[in-house]
């Protein structure tokens, strides 16, 4: 557990002002969908770095560009991340992953990003949506790693996207 918290937390130092108030709860977010993505499947150390990369970047186009669209934004900053540390052979998962993580059908052609989405859905659907992970697992990760409000701010952004465009109001949904 302690290793999640510390490469997230690491991963995610360029941007903690760009986060602002909102730091703790995307933090925690990452950490608990990275646990549950971990115990959907076995994976081998790249995937798991894999993992790792995309579930860091995976929301944070919502606070550097300031949108809910934030999915291109989101891959944007996998990409540079991917090219500025030389592990471009991570790409096309890490792109895949955050891409389709909303993708509101399972992914068929990509096991990686389909656990990935999974890992998403628990956490966004705070544990109602298990896919099998263990009840009091959910109940461990909220308790050690608390919403700080992810939740809610993700109501807020999503009805300031309502308001401004209301036929897209979820932009980062794919069938």
């Amino acid at each position: 557990m302690e290793t999640i918290h510390q490469n997230v937390t690491s991963l995610l130092s360029p941007y903690v002002n760009c986060l602002g108030k909102d730091a703790p709860a995307y933090t925690h977010h990452v950490i608990r969908m990275l646990h549950y993505a971990y115990a959907l499947g076995e994976l081998c150390a790249d995937d798991k770095e894999k993992v790792l990369i995309a579930g860091v970047f995976h929301d944070l186009g919502i606070w550097t560009d300031n949108t809910i669209d934030y999915l291109e934004p989101s891959e944007k900053l996998a990409s540079n991340y991917l090219k500025e540390n030389n592990i471009l052979k991570y790409d096309e998962d890490v792109i895949a992953m955050i891409r389709y993580h909303h993708k509101l059908l399972p992914i068929k052609n990509n096991p990686l990003a389909e656990q990935f989405r999974k890992a998403d859905l628990i956490d966004v659907s705070w544990g109602v949506m298990s896919s099998g992970i263990d009840k009091k697992m959910i109940k461990e990760l909220k308790k050690s790693f608390p919403n700080c409000g992810f939740h809610k701010r993700l109501a807020e952004l999503t009805w300031i996207q309502f308001k401004k465009e209301p036929w897209r109001p979820m932009p980062m949904l794919k069938w």
